[in-house]
């Protein structure tokens, strides 16, 4: 749960302070290229989720050679990946922004913002890969330390650099903050007392199942991706770039229902000592408290989201009467999907370790794409920009019939 609350005030740092010190439209212009972002996540999720997987399985079996090897493939993929990513991010930039359709001051925020941001590529698949194989051998204090330290480093860094460099020192902060963290992880595994030596080989049944656990997450994270992509090309044909400002206040709301996901990592750990012992009926009532956990916290949520709605815009440098009216019912109208986006998520991690992988990936293409999109545009179509909130509120409760 503290991970997850952590990661949620990384996603909003430089939004805040950027939309503080530069205005909404900086902010707008990091909703541009955030699809980028969320791309890369795509490949690193399909070496991290595998690896993680067959990683604590080998802890389990207390089979040593086998978690090394993982290991080894796992850091071998990892780089190979990072220098690819960033090799990418020169020659795709303008095409990206090309075809997202913003022009501008919000164009010129999104290329100043990813300036220096984008090197961070180089190391993103490595970092997260070792941060999550932090929890699998107990650091969890390590891995507080090291979030924490992109945090502050990132918010720090950016509001001294802002000043003096605009949109390319929050770029510039951000990309440091991404280093320190790194720095932090590795220690722990170049230490004599956890240093693990990786066997650096090859094994095709490994791999294969590696690529498989990993592509469920991949094309859940690529669904996702395709529908940030093109719900931004949409606003910004439709209504114009300055409302992706929107766009970053309602994704708060939207990322802060991460919280109840923490319910499912939890559950996600225990499930796989479950399955490992052939538990069924243990698995079964673990879903089920899990359940009833998430209605209480869906409940206390929406009712805090109606409070203190009218005070995020504020947040985010958003000013005028309309903008600032529009940008509250947004949040209002997104968090009344949460009970629905938090038990639809706890389902699809129970798919995954019970080895139902297509149910996982389907469920997660009628959320991202099929159902999503296609309320949010119809509803836009008929109530207006409003319309796209209020397509938030129920695609998912719709999609939660599917799963």
């Amino acid at each position: 749960m503290l991970g997850a609350v952590q990661y949620i005030v990384m996603m909003v740092t430089d939004r805040v302070i950027v939309g503080q010190m530069l205005g909404s439209d900086a902010v707008a212009g990091i909703v541009t290229i955030s699809p980028v972002f969320e791309l890369s996540s795509v490949f690193e999720s399909l070496i991290t989720t595998g690896t993680v997987i067959l990683y604590t399985r080998a802890i389990a079996d207390y089979d040593e050679k086998k978690r090394r090897t993982v290991f080894g493939m796992a850091i071998t993929n990892a780089v190979i990946l990072g220098v690819s990513l960033l090799a990418g991010t020169f020659f795709l930039e303008d095409l990206f922004l090309d075809a997202s359709g913003v022009t501008g001051i919000v164009r010129e925020y999104a290329s100043g913002y990813f300036f220096y941001y984008r090197f961070t590529f180089l190391i993103r698949p490595l970092l997260f890969l070792l941060e999550e194989l932090l929890y699998v051998e107990g650091d969890e204090m390590r891995s507080v330390a090291s979030s924490l330290s992109m945090l502050f480093g990132n918010a720090v860094l950016s509001f001294l650099l802002i000043p003096y460099m605009g949109i390319r020192g929050a770029s510039l902060g951000s990309a440091a903050g991404t280093v320190i963290a790194f720095l932090i992880v590795l220690s722990y595994y170049v230490s004599k007392e956890h240093r693990i030596n990786p066997i650096f080989s090859f094994d095709s049944g490994e791999t294969r199942e590696m690529i498989l656990i990993g592509a469920t997450d991949s094309a859940n994270n690529l669904f996702d991706c395709v529908y940030s992509f093109l719900i931004n090309m949409f606003i910004t044909r439709m209504y114009g770039g300055e409302y992706l400002a929107v766009i970053a206040v309602a994704e708060l709301v939207y990322e802060m229902m991460i919280i109840g996901g923490g319910v499912g990592d939890a559950m996600k750990t225990m499930l796989i000592s479950y399955r490992g012992d052939r538990n069924e009926g243990a698995m079964k009532s673990l879903f089920k408290y899990s359940l009833k956990i998430t209605l209480v916290l869906g409940v206390i949520f929406v009712g805090v989201i109606w409070i203190i709605a009218p005070l995020l815009p504020v947040l985010f440098g958003i000013k005028g009467s309309e903008m600032i009216r529009l940008t509250t019912w947004a949040c209002r109208l997104t968090s009344l999907s949460v009970i629905a986006v938090i038990v639809n998520e706890l389902f699809l991690d129970y798919y995954i370790n019970i080895g139902k992988y297509l149910l996982n990936i389907v469920g997660h293409f009628f959320d991202s794409l099929f159902i999503r999109f296609a309320s949010n545009v119809m509803l836009a179509f008929g109530f207006g920009i409003y319309g796209i909130w209020a397509g938030e509120a129920v695609c998912t409760y719709h999609n939660y019939q599917v799963v």
